[in-house]
């Protein structure tokens, strides 16, 4: 009896709550629009929510105004028109009833997705308290997805909310996000919107379409190939939301784990060398983070630096800076004897060495029989380096930062930004 009671009180309850639904007939919008919101400048936003079916919608911004009307399902969407840097204005959402947002922006929106590392707040990194007391940007807008599994793409979110940056909102904000934010409208007087998405222990191909996974001949038997798949994503996002090839800016992983002793193979060595290799791609950018990492910490806490220098690669790509924003890159090799003359692209000013004495660490030469020897480097021009080691009198190949942790890496351009790892063979580098 209790049972029935109960079933039918739910049956009461569903009923009236679906009458009053369609009683009303209210406009609705989904949570990622919300006051303080940034809207994406140059391009048409699109506003989209939910109403009576065939009701008349009317949406108004910055003195422009669109009209669409709800379909059969009740939904609806229409695109504003393109505008420039701007606000605060009001989103006015106008149907069987009005919905009004406030303090809305036309800025620049950027998404922080990823693992533990860009979900760590702002409240455990680096300085906290001095960086939590300083950090009040009302052109800095915040918005945190929340974290929920889904096998397809969801219409709504169940929380969340535009908030302007301050003390008392960027506490538990990713830290890395909130540092590239700052980088931005300090060089660009802008508003910024950053919108987190990050889930800590995720891998790749949860943020991959199942469309684009099932193509993947990786995915036939098992799963996750990185090389493949960190580009496989990228495609896919930019195919998803069709706004061409988007600007894609990523952190490589950084140094971790007990130094090595002596040159060998290593899985997180390889896993840099992806990512490098996704730079093929067009309009993409890397942060390297291969000198300020923890050994003791997969979590190392200076996130300003690794917002500053995303930060550094979208000044460049998206905005047109004519700035350095990533450190050197091997170019080309020679080989004179026991000596190997390496030089490098993108350098800069010049190649520069954090050591008084000229040395520099890091290398390794290995023959034909590819085994590595720790190498002497040093300093031959402004782009070129001579690598040699005694134990290898007929070098054949180069490895510079080839390990979990490097550890003491010091070869940078004059502008601060680490040399990226790299190697000159082809050979197996995994353990």
């Amino acid at each position: 009896m209790k049972r029935y009671f109960l079933n039918q009180l739910i049956l009461v309850l569903l009923v009236v709550t679906i009458t009053t639904f369609t009683s009303r007939a209210d406009v609705r919008l989904p949570l990622i629009f919300s006051s303080n919101m940034v809207l994406q400048k140059g391009i048409e936003n699109t506003i989209w929510g939910w109403a009576a079916k065939n009701e008349n919608i009317s949406i108004s911004l910055n003195g422009k105004t669109v009209k669409t009307k709800a379909c059969k399902a009740g939904k609806w969407s229409s695109k504003l028109p393109v505008m420039d840097y701007g606000g605060p204005y009001a989103l006015i959402v106008k149907g069987n009833n009005l919905i009004e947002l406030t303090n809305v922006m036309i800025g620049e929106v950027w998404i922080c997705s990823g693992q533990s590392n860009m979900e760590f707040p702002v409240s455990v990194a680096e300085n906290a308290k001095e960086e939590i007391a300083n950090a009040n940007y009302p052109d800095i807008r915040l918005f945190i997805v929340p974290k929920k599994v889904a096998q397809l793409p969801v219409e709504d979110l169940e929380n969340g909310e535009w908030t302007v940056c301050t003390s008392k909102t960027v506490t538990g904000f990713s830290a890395v996000g909130y540092f590239f934010a700052r980088e931005l409208y300090q060089k660009l007087k802008i508003s910024i919107g950053v919108i987190q998405s990050a889930w800590g222990g995720i891998v790749a191909e949860t943020w991959i379409s199942p469309q684009t996974i099932e193509h993947d001949p990786d995915f036939a038997d098992k799963l996750i190939q990185y090389q493949r798949q960190f580009p496989s994503l990228i495609t896919d996002w930019r195919n998803h939301w069709q706004l061409g090839d988007f600007p894609f800016i990523w952190v490589q992983l950084a140094n971790f784990m007990k130094p090595a002793d002596k040159p060998g193979k290593s899985d997180w060595v390889a896993l840099r060398e992806a990512q490098t290799m996704a730079l093929k791609l067009p309009n993409t950018g890397m942060a390297s983070a291969i000198d300020i990492g923890d050994a003791n910490d997969i979590h190392p806490r200076n996130k300003q630096e690794v917002g500053r220098r995303l930060g550094l690669n979208a000044l460049k790509i998206t905005y047109g800076k004519g700035l350095v924003a990533i450190g050197p890159f091997y170019q080309s090799l020679k080989i004179e004897g026991n000596k190997v003359i390496v030089s490098f692209s993108n350098t800069g000013s010049w190649l520069s060495i954090k050591n008084k004495y000229g040395y520099i660490n890091g290398f390794s030469v290995a023959g034909t029989d590819q085994k590595f020897y720790w190498a002497k480097a040093t300093l031959m021009n402004d782009n070129t380096i001579v690598v040699y080691s005694e134990d290898v009198q007929s070098p054949v190949a180069v490895r510079y930062g080839w390990a979990d942790n490097p550890d003491d890496l010091n070869l940078y351009n004059n502008e601060g930004l680490p040399v990226n790892q790299f190697r000159t063979d082809n050979w197996q580098t995994t353990k």
